[in-house]
């Protein structure tokens, strides 16, 4: 039986090997929870361009290196189909043949969690679902290269029911199924953020509780 760790920094989620450095997972939920911040003070809706644009930008100025960045099309032939479903495809020509038997597994597991499990859904989701019939959420792994973190990002937006994360397991119509995505793949600079990384916590202090969240699933 294999473990992965997912954290979730509002409505991003990140999914890692639990043996991964804990001082790299927390640069990215740190510097994410900042910069999503920021997005939200110049538009409030994360499926908007100048939401997107604004993350990106407080990213790069906290140490992240973007190697790739932007709005994808999603064209769906089928006349229903589970958003779970069109997460995997968007996302799974970003991942290895390894993560993507991750992201069935956490997919998988989260559609009957256990009860830690489920506390964690529910606090990922009640930043994700932004109206009762729409959700903005974001899945991506997270990955330890040359001894910083590397991350692979989509970041999605649905127009389906939203009430609940088990929404994603229901099949909706894909001719009233509205799906936005954009795509973000970061590694990060340390020594940059290393700079950044005092003023940063300093910034948050009190507030991680808030935005952050962690559980390890067994797959």
């Amino acid at each position: 039986m294999s473990q992965v760790k997912l954290t979730a920094v509002d409505q991003t989620m990140a999914f890692s090997d639990p043996k991964m450095p804990q001082d790299l997972i927390d640069a990215w939920s740190y510097t994410t929870t900042f910069a999503q911040a920021a997005a939200r003070h110049v538009n409030p809706d994360p499926s908007s361009d100048a939401y997107f644009k604004t993350m990106r930008a407080e990213l790069s100025n906290l140490g992240w290196i973007v190697t790739d960045a932007g709005r994808l099309n999603y064209n769906q032939s089928s006349n229903k189909i589970e958003p779970a479903t069109i997460v995997k495809s968007i996302l799974n020509p970003y991942l290895s043949g390894e993560q993507q038997k991750q992201l069935a597994g956490i997919l998988d597991a989260i559609k009957q969690p256990d009860v830690k499990a489920t506390g964690f859904l529910d606090f990922w989701w009640k930043k994700a679902s932004t109206h009762a019939d729409k959700a903005n959420m974001a899945m991506g792994p997270l990955t330890e290269v040359n001894n910083s973190a590397n991350i692979s990002m989509i970041h999605y937006g649905f127009n389906f029911d939203a009430s609940s994360w088990r929404s994603l397991f229901v099949e909706s119509s894909t001719a009233k199924l509205d799906v936005s995505a954009f795509n973000i793949e970061m590694n990060l600079n340390l020594d940059l953020y290393n700079r950044e990384k005092s003023a940063l916590i300093s910034k948050i202090s009190g507030k991680v509780d808030q935005h952050i969240d962690d559980t390890v699933l067994d797959l």
